[in-house]
């Protein structure tokens, strides 16, 4: 991929658009007004934990839940879900032994599908080729069929999103027009079948008495979960963040079920994307990932992305944003020690991520333990909102979890504490 220096973006945002600023509240207000009138194209979504999940058709037979991520180069289908539909969708399938690093684990490929596979999703049909991978998703615990290239599906299209409200919109060049002079626009950057990317300047405030600043380029990942990842042995990265920093050694969500991917998180009071994009008391991710592009120096995920309502345009290579109402609030980091995400309404919550050093570590609690009930009320009636704000309770918090692990049903307790 070929990258572009941060003051290349910034004429381009000022000069080749006449972008609203961020803290607009005019243009923001009538936005609501006329989201109304593109209704009928509306395609819902659920998250499971901070990811986007979408239900679909394979091969014209068998229902599916898809993650969509716009990292992802190839689709990865669970090796579970293929060898139970393995007839009934007709696949050929040779062995395959490799394993792809992502934020948010190691995916360890064991077979790859040959053939054509169709996807029925957003109200259309598409067929799919080439290569088609398989790998143990189902012990992430993350209760889907498969991670899917989001430009797979968005080939060729405009694409209203908007993370708070969990709905898509396939939208016209017109109704695009229409709204332009109310987001702010960023030209992507990079190749579409391997990662978008923009180029941005950040500034990160007062982590640990000191101010970093550098330059570079993040890919736009939907399927991370978190707020923003740099690349630690990155050496622009390297070179700003300085060794005396005091970070967290956590374990991130393992896709293969066993091992965790163990990286760094430092909290900044403030950090600065541009001039325009402030967002205060930020966890950000410090990953050992290599990579080769010169200026990448890390990812945006599903945690920053929630904050604005966002407009995919893959024809024209733009990217659109305007932010939601919880834009300015800060972003609050859970101090329970873990997360929980589930698969759909009626089931209880999973734990699917351990942060580490925690009381939890060191606990009877395990990735993929189910969590039947917290103080004695049931899980699988509790709605993500409900989930959110135990995660986020008040240090010396004490909260009575009940586990259930294959045949075995305990109470544990947790003291909410300062993990940060």
């Amino acid at each position: 991929m070929k990258y572009f220096l941060t003051l290349f973006l910034i004429v381009i945002i000022t000069g080749y658009t006449k972008s609203t600023p961020f803290n607009d509240p005019s243009k923001t207000g009538n936005f609501s007004e006329e989201k109304v009138a593109f209704s009928k194209d509306t395609f819902p979504f659920q998250m499971i934990g901070k990811h986007i999940v979408i239900r679909a058709i394979m091969n014209d037979s068998v229902e599916l839940s898809l993650l969509l991520d716009t990292g992802a180069q190839y689709p990865s289908f669970d090796s579970t879900f293929i060898a139970k539909n393995k007839n009934k969708l007709h696949l050929q399938l040779k062995p395959a032994h490799s394993a792809i690093g992502t934020p948010s684990g190691i995916i360890k490929q064991s077979q790859k599908i040959s053939g054509i596979i169709s996807i029925n999703a957003f109200a259309e049909k598409q067929n799919f080729s080439g290569v088609l991978m398989v790998a143990d998703l189902r012990k992430s615990s993350l209760n889907v069929d498969g991670i899917f290239p989001v430009y797979l599906l968005f080939n060729n299209k405009i694409v209203l999103m908007d993370m708070q409200h969990r709905y898509f919109r396939m939208i016209s060049q017109d109704t695009l027009n229409n709204l332009k002079s109310h987001f702010s626009v960023f030209p992507l950057l990079g190749d579409q079948y391997s990662y978008f990317t923009v180029s941005s300047g950040i500034n990160i405030d007062e982590v640990a008495n000191h101010s970093v600043k550098m330059n570079g380029e993040f890919i736009l990942d939907f399927g991370a979960p978190g707020f923003l990842y740099l690349y630690k042995i990155h050496p622009l990265v390297a070179a700003a963040i300085h060794s005396d920093l005091k970070t967290r050694k956590i374990k991130g969500l393992s896709i293969n079920g066993k091992d965790t991917v163990l990286s760094e998180v430092l909290i900044a009071n403030q950090i600065t994307l541009l001039d325009s994009m402030r967002f205060k008391n930020v966890k950000i991710n410090l990953l050992n990932f290599k990579t080769n592009a010169p200026k990448q120096i890390g990812l945006l995920g599903n945690e920053f992305f929630k904050k604005f309502v966002i407009i995919l345009d893959y024809r024209n290579k733009q990217f659109y944003l305007q932010p939601g109402s919880d834009y300015s609030s800060p972003g609050i980091n859970s101090n329970l020690g873990l997360n929980l995400s589930r698969r759909t309404e009626s089931e209880s919550y999973i734990v699917t991520s351990i942060y580490d050093p925690s009381l939890i570590s060191n606990s009877e609690i395990r990735l993929g333990d189910s969590v039947i009930e917290i103080n004695g009320n049931l899980t699988e009636r509790m709605t993500e909102q409900e989930i959110d704000f135990i995660e986020h309770s008040p240090v010396g918090t004490i909260l009575d979890f009940k586990i259930k692990r294959g045949q075995d049903i305990f109470h544990h307790k947790i003291s909410v504490r300062d993990l940060w």
